[in-house]
């Protein structure tokens, strides 16, 4: 059983031995969980907080998906009596659940594929599905935090 959260920063890097002692880096870095289920919480620096997502649909007058500002959270939770871990996000803290995203196995690429100008620090989350959650942050520092 193994959680792996893989972020692909530079495709030329390395990948990061998969010890559970091994630290996130720049580059492509591999998350393990512990045998007992736990995610080290030092892998995590940032585990809440404020990201723009890309919406989902196409608006009504034919135009470009809009980015939403919304309020991202790693949960903890229980899947099938194991434990695992999911990004959940809301219209606020607090708010609305508008949607949840599971980090089972997921790849997390820092590529801007954005045309609008005001997204600069954009990442990609690419699922098991093959779908992509696209999420961009106020600046290079917060989104560090989410993706080291």
């Amino acid at each position: 059983f193994g959680l792996v959260i893989r972020t692909m920063m530079d495709r030329h890097s390395d990948i990061v031995s998969d010890d559970n002692s091994s630290a996130a880096r720049h580059g492509n870095t591999r998350l393990l969980v512990t045998h007992d289920g736990q995610l080290d919480k030092a892998l995590l620096r940032r585990t809440e907080g404020y990201m723009h997502k890309k919406g989902g649909a196409v608006n009504a007058r034919g135009g470009f998906r809009n980015w939403k500002k919304r309020w991202f959270v790693i949960a903890e939770v229980e899947v099938l009596g194991a434990q695992g871990y999911e990004l959940q996000y809301y219209d606020a803290p607090h708010g609305n659940l508008k949607g949840k995203v599971g980090l089972s196995e997921i790849e997390i690429q820092c590529e801007a594929k954005s045309q609008h100008k005001k997204v600069k620090y954009e990442f990609q989350i690419v699922l098991q599905n093959g779908g992509t959650l696209e999420l961009s942050c106020d600046d290079a520092n917060e989104r560090d935090e989410w993706v080291e």
